[in-house]
């Protein structure tokens, strides 16, 4: 939230993207709104309910943060840091615990003022077969890698991130040794189930079935 203060003076606008997204397209055309993010109409829809306390309607549009591109000019110049320190301390006083704080006060600070793009340039829904990400048929330019497992996990596998991570100069380094850079989670026996639900979904049933 502090990128248009710190580099405003370098560039108008920053690209911010989380360390779990893959640029699989062409995103130049999206140096040309104010702020610009992939509105999320299923993941969070429970959970964005609860904002309504902060005058944050169902309806309203919710984006998710893994994906943004920062108007500096425009965030320095206008109220928007105002805005954000109201709702910042909105949210204190009222003891309001936010699942998502950066990205629950980014939407409810910023609520009017931003510009919308299609689900290409932040495709969350990456649990599916990785064909389709191969030959691209819908044009994905973004693909973020959301949830407690990620490709580089053992247990978080998916083919279009291995093939651009054989690509890379630390393929044949540590990195190579997945099984060895999983991070302890609290309920195994679960990630393995869901890796076993995301290789279905990938096509590939036999690995599937050891995992579950």
């Amino acid at each position: 939230m502090c990128i248009p203060a710190i580099l405003g003076d370098i560039s108008d606008t920053v690209l911010y993207l989380d360390t779990d997204v893959l640029c699989l397209g062409d995103i130049s055309e999206l140096f040309t709104v104010i702020l610009a993010a992939v509105p999320e109409t299923t993941l969070y829809r429970a959970y964005i309910n609860k904002l309504n306390v902060f005058g944050f309607r169902s309806t309203d549009p919710y984006f998710n943060s893994g994906v943004l591109l920062f108007n500096n000019k425009f965030w320095n110049e206008s109220s928007a840091y105002t805005v954000l320190n109201e709702k910042i301390r909105q949210v204190e006083l009222s003891k309001f615990i936010l699942a998502c704080p950066d990205q629950d006060l980014l939407n409810l600070s910023c609520k009017g003022k931003v510009g919308w793009l299609p689900e290409s340039y932040n495709r969350i829904h990456w649990h599916h077969q990785g064909s389709e990400l191969n030959t691209n048929p819908k044009n994905i330019r973004l693909v973020h890698f959301i949830g407690g497992t990620k490709p580089w996990h053992h247990l978080g596998f998916h083919p279009v991130y291995d093939s651009f991570y054989r690509k890379s100069p630390w393929y044949n380094g540590y990195l190579h040794q997945k099984p060895n850079i999983d991070l302890p989670f609290p309920n195994p026996h679960k990630r393995y189930k869901q890796a076993a639900k995301r290789l279905f979904k990938q096509g590939n049933k036999k690995q599937a079935w050891l995992y579950y």
